[in-house]
């Protein structure tokens, strides 16, 4: 099979399966840690500029323990979406974002700490701080319009994996309405002509786009002209990193992981979640930190998933570097292959199993989020 069969049976997956989605009852985390532990391999960090013309941000197309990890996430409505709701949602950006995560401990010295009331963000090689209150959702797109519509968050929030989204072919008029924009931060991989700074959102100029370039990222805040500051105070928080501040490399892991056997830990105390999206690399797409129960929970639930026989290496056709990498105290990992056509892997480098909800759709909440599956990965629908 070519690199042209591959990518043409992806592209085409993706787009018949996304039909599927399936409904979810909104999640929101009370214990989720916006600082985990693991050290930041901070490169620079770049002037924060802001006089120049940002570029317009662009909706690009790459590629969620329910009763464990549903006291994490809540959603600003108790009412789960309907399968037509949720495709139109993704689609058109329309959501009520899930809640902020609670503040973690600021971490240790050598370690980059959030300013107080604040969390981490990671995209690419990229990481921002954002104030704790902000939810999840989606950011709108220029498929805006299409029924049922955008739907105004109740609160600001961060865009969730906005790299991995499609965008229906449809023109709408005109610009998303004032009256429908809510502050969010979203982001891309960057492109010729980028500028930091910002630049009015329609004629009216009501809202401003203020963006920054830091590594490979693309940063943007969307917010009212009169809270610009709180645009700026943002973006002044971002720094490029080898590493995010939660311990993710911000490129995937090439091979299994090599720390040992899962089934040698009994306990842990904290699980760092990592999402790796897209063939271009950087391509770290959002982490997040569990602790306590929850962390004990997903350790729990790994070591009861059953054994499979690994895939072969000719059977993927999607990009080879997406997946989710599943850190458990920083002593055992566990990768999540989600790159085939076929069912996903979950892999320790000594057993394969097969991936169940629990340890995988249940993960895919807050910033992480993939576009849809087929039948045999049904297991790893995310979260809404």
């Amino acid at each position: 099979m070519t690199d042209h069969d591959r990518a043409e049976r992806a592209l085409d997956r993706a787009l018949r399966d996304h039909a599927g989605d399936h409904d979810f009852a909104p999640l929101a985390p009370e214990t989720l840690k916006g600082d985990a532990p693991g050290g930041v391999g901070s490169r620079r960090r770049r002037p924060w500029l802001g006089a120049a013309v940002a570029a317009v941000v662009l909706v690009v197309a790459s590629v969620p323990l329910a009763g464990l990890v549903s006291s994490m996430f809540n959603a600003e409505s108790s009412a789960p979406m309907t399968a037509e709701a949720h495709r139109a949602d993704s689609a058109a950006g329309g959501a009520a974002p899930e809640a902020a995560p609670a503040q973690a401990p600021e971490p240790a010295g050598g370690r980059a700490v959030a300013p107080a009331g604040w969390r981490w963000e990671s995209m690419l090689d990229a990481s921002v701080a954002v104030p704790g209150d902000w939810g999840y959702g989606f950011a709108p797109g220029s498929d805006w319009c299409a029924e049922p519509g955008h739907q105004r968050p109740e609160r600001p929030f961060v865009d969730r994996n906005p790299v991995s989204r499609f965008v229906r072919a449809i023109a709408c008029p005109e610009e998303v309405p004032a009256a429908l924009r809510q502050v969010h931060l979203t982001w891309r991989h960057t492109q010729p002509g980028d500028v930091e700074g910002a630049t009015p959102v329609g004629s009216s100029g009501e809202w401003l786009r203020v963006g920054r370039v830091v590594g490979s990222a693309y940063l943007v805040v969307e917010v009212p002209a009169a809270e610009l500051a709180l645009a700026e105070q943002v973006l002044a928080t971002a720094q490029e990193n080898d590493v995010d501040p939660r311990g993710c490399p911000v490129v995937n892991p090439e091979v299994a992981p090599s720390l040992g056997a899962i089934a040698d830990l009994a306990t842990a105390s904290e699980l760092v979640v990592c999402q790796y999206s897209g063939a271009e690399r950087p391509n770290l797409v959002g982490s997040y930190a569990l602790t306590g129960d929850e962390a004990q929970g997903v350790l729990d639930a790994v070591l009861a998933t059953p054994e499979s026989p690994a895939v072969p290496d000719d059977f993927s056709c999607g990009d080879p570097g997406s997946g989710l990498l599943l850190r458990f105290d920083g002593t055992r990992a566990v990768w999540i292959d989600m790159s085939g056509c076929g069912p996903f892997v979950l892999d320790d480098g000594v057993t394969t199993r097969t991936p169940t909800r629990a340890t995988c759709g249940d993960l895919l909440t807050g910033p992480l989020w993939i576009p849809g599956t087929t039948a045999s990965q049904d297991a790893c629908q995310p979260v809404r």
